[in-house]
């Protein structure tokens, strides 16, 4: 039986891993901390992705390479479904931690909040997502790759405008991106109580399934 879809990513990941599975798909999954992720463990050269020390990971990988007999793994024509390039949780928090908002609408949850111009946002993002954006543009060539823009589970100052920055900085930079957000948030713009694990941070493999689903209308996986 052929593989029908590689994902590649962080803890958001799990959740369309689990969705694929559970509606009858085929998939190798590599995924490791966002932590990993954020610090940077990772490259590209000339076999595609290479990947530093992320623990299970590195096994998972050349599993996948050897089945697939390939250093590349987005050479094997197969869809490959990531997350990489967000990691909102390790990039927003110290953001604040002096009262800086990047959104004059969050002003309101600090009680002496100072507003972050867009160029502020832009070089801080760039500060520690210069080289995820960089490896992502490399990556997209290969015409198999989707980031998946990571669900909204919750309300906090800098989360939206961050995650808006990112999304807009790899639409600039040629990637294919999927925000799941467009089909399934509520009317409050986060997603519905039954898409959301048990953390309040992370979707559940509901919400994955439902991400594969729109993925296929779209004729995009």
């Amino acid at each position: 039986m052929g593989i029908d879809l590689i994902i590649l990513g962080d803890s958001h990941s799990r959740a369309l891993a689990e969705g694929a599975r559970n509606l009858g798909l085929n998939i190798r999954d590599v995924t490791f901390s966002g932590a990993l992720w954020h610090s940077g463990r990772f490259r590209y050269g000339k076999s595609g992705l290479v990947l530093g020390a992320v623990g299970t990971a590195n096994a998972a990988m050349a599993s996948l390479q050897k089945e697939l007999g390939l250093s590349d793994i987005l050479k094997a024509g197969i869809p490959v479904l990531t997350t990489m390039g967000f990691h909102l949780g390790r990039l927003v928090p110290p953001f604040g931690w002096h009262n800086h908002c990047a959104e004059a609408g969050d002003l309101h949850q600090y009680g002496q909040a100072l507003h972050a111009s867009a160029g502020f946002l832009h070089d801080y993002v760039d500060a520690f997502r210069a080289k995820h954006l960089k490896v992502l543009r490399q990556l997209s060539k290969s015409r198999t790759l989707i980031v998946v823009a990571p669900p909204v589970t919750f309300s906090r100052a800098n989360y939206s405008v961050f995650r808006d920055h990112i999304k807009q900085r790899l639409i600039g930079a040629g990637v294919t991106l999927f925000d799941p957000m467009e089909d399934l948030a509520g009317g409050d713009g986060v997603l519905p109580a039954d898409l959301i694990a048990s953390d309040g941070t992370h979707a559940n493999s509901l919400y994955g399934a439902r991400v594969i689903e729109a993925l296929q209308r779209r004729a995009m996986i």
